[in-house]
């Protein structure tokens, strides 16, 4: 690295930073904070490399001009304080008043940070995509449909629910008139699927689940691994289906499906499983980690890979991300669409665990 600059342009996503920075590539440095200026434009402290001219760094924000560096400071990496998070002791320490409240504030706020700049930086897509299979647009329900909890909408969700219970009971497919536990996601994927049943489908979902529920955001014993990948399989007779995970114990493959290692919090790794799947994706499912932060990973390496008439499904949002999610569309490229859906909109069991599910399509 050798030229620092500070320079100064109007706020813009971030596949328009290396248009107007004058290189062709750029990588945004996480997390990274943009300060808006009374006049809406925006300072970013750049670092150019002299090995690789075409390449720009984005370090943080600079203040109206100068090379202070406004990015957000960590005394602490953000890699030390996730393996800290899902620690006995870290859970035990959150649970202390003085201390849960800015452990929290931390946290959400780091992973908002993050989920921004990395979907700030998707390209959008450079030619209209392939149409894959021959099925209509997406027919995604309207968040009012979703709350008024129209008639067609809510017997289509539960004939979902009846059919993926011949193949599976898991509680993201299960109405909970069947399930306790339900979380409700079954009205919208009934709507989302129909027009893709009987068609070469290709899919992926990440986040096959251990029954281990010692580990790292492990399953109960009673867990099958795999459970998910078999109900797609039912309802998608002749399908491609892929499932991804973190831990190895959980890859099973079968004569329908192929299990394959992932690290979502890894971009390397979600490149890497990317360029050897291909693309020509008709569905993807992250139901792996649950954060902002792998969402934003497993978005940046696989929305380019759908088809024009294919679709992103993010399960399990917490709702202390529920604002992330209903701006999420200000960060990625005008090309795509965000339909969120909180849990209190599902017909979801009123358990501990409330989960909402968001949908992106192309336009």
């Amino acid at each position: 690295m050798s030229t620092v600059c500070a320079t100064r342009f109007p706020y813009a996503r971030g596949a328009e930073l290396a248009v107007q920075l004058g290189v062709n590539h750029v990588e945004i440095a996480s997390p990274l904070r943009q300060l808006r200026t009374a006049n809406n434009d925006v300072a970013i402290q750049t670092v150019q490399s002299q090995d690789s001219p075409g390449r720009v760094k984005l370090l943080g924000c600079a203040s109206t001009g100068t090379t202070e560096e406004l990015g957000v400071k960590m005394r602490v990496s953000r890699d030390a304080m996730h393996r800290m998070h899902q620690t006995k002791a870290g859970a035990a320490l959150r649970k202390l008043p003085p201390v849960a409240h800015v452990a929290q504030s931390w946290w959400s706020h780091t992973q908002s940070e993050y989920f921004r700049a990395v979907c700030s930086a998707i390209p959008a897509p450079s030619a209209p995509g392939s149409e894959g299979s021959a099925a209509p647009p997406v027919p995604v329900p309207s968040l009012d449909d979703v709350v008024a909890k129209l008639p067609e909408l809510v017997l289509a969700g539960e004939e979902f629910s009846r059919e993926m219970s011949q193949h599976c009971k898991t509680t993201k497919f299960l109405s909970y008139t069947a399930m306790k536990g339900s979380v409700g996601y079954q009205d919208i994927y009934a709507q989302i699927l129909k027009n893709h049943r009987g068609h070469n489908l290709k899919m992926l979902e990440i986040g096959i689940g251990v029954n281990d529920p010692t580990a790292k955001s492990g399953m109960g014993k009673q867990h099958r691994p795999g459970a998910s990948l078999r109900g797609w399989c039912g309802y998608f007779p002749g399908a491609e289906v892929h499932g991804a995970d973190v831990d190895p114990r959980c890859l099973v493959d079968s004569d329908q499906f192929k299990t394959h290692l992932v690290d979502q919090r890894d971009p390397e790794s979600l490149e890497n499983l990317a360029k050897k799947l291909g693309g020509g994706f008709d569905l993807i499912v992250d139901d792996g980690l649950h954060t902002p932060e792998a969402n934003a990973n497993v978005i940046a390496a696989f929305l380019p890979l759908l088809n024009r008439r294919g679709m992103m499904v993010i399960e399990d949002i917490q709702p202390i991300f529920d604002s992330l999610w209903f701006e999420a569309h200000k960060y990625l490229p005008e090309s795509y669409r965000v339909h969120y859906f909180p849990s209190s909109v599902l017909r979801q069991f009123r358990g501990p665990s409330q989960v909402g599910i968001a949908v992106i399509t192309q336009k």
